[in-house]
């Protein structure tokens, strides 16, 4: 078993005292994914969720593999028939070139353009996540911490599945 940098966020859990290092991952998948997905991937161990491009450093959402063989998870299958969680249709109508970024080639958001992304992100958290979190400002503060760690030119929501979007915040070994 080979050991890798993963991505991790700390974050403040509904009565809890301090922030506990959380993979970003499973942090992902709280906020964004259905029901169905979060069912099946809750069942994996309690470690970090297998990137199917291979990069433990990959947070793009349309990575997380699905199992231990690398199936991907299709986010979109529980999607609601009213149309609540449009992810998976925005998520597969930006097709563009693939890019790769040198972990040198991190642009940090301005404030102006880290909040309209926010604002953006907030309609597609999952009522799971608003449930947990209980407070509006408590998911903002995820989001903009998830955001301050990527490179302003990706999204690992919105973004192209045709590129990594690489992690550039805390990282501890899992």
């Amino acid at each position: 078993h080979v050991v890798r940098q993963q991505a991790v966020l700390e974050v403040l859990k509904p009565g809890a005292t301090e922030e506990t290092i959380t993979y970003l991952g499973r942090l992902l998948v709280l906020l964004f994914a259905g029901d169905q997905a979060m069912e099946q991937l809750m069942l994996l161990p309690k470690e970090p969720f297998r990137m199917c491009c291979g990069n433990a450093l990959c947070v793009h959402i349309s990575h997380i593999a699905l199992d231990p063989f690398g199936r991907l998870v299709d986010f979109g299958a529980d999607r609601p028939a009213l149309g609540a969680y449009p992810l998976y249709d925005l998520r597969h109508q930006s097709r563009g070139t693939k890019r790769r970024f040198c972990m040198s080639d991190f642009e940090v958001r301005a404030e102006g353009e880290l909040e309209e992304l926010v604002r953006r992100w907030e309609s597609y958290v999952h009522p799971r996540a608003r449930e947990y979190f209980a407070d509006p400002e408590s998911v903002r503060g995820v989001l903009r911490g998830i955001l301050r760690g990527v490179d302003r030119r990706a999204d690992p929501l919105l973004g192209s599945e045709d590129a990594c979007v690489m992690w550039h915040g805390e990282t501890c070994e899992g």
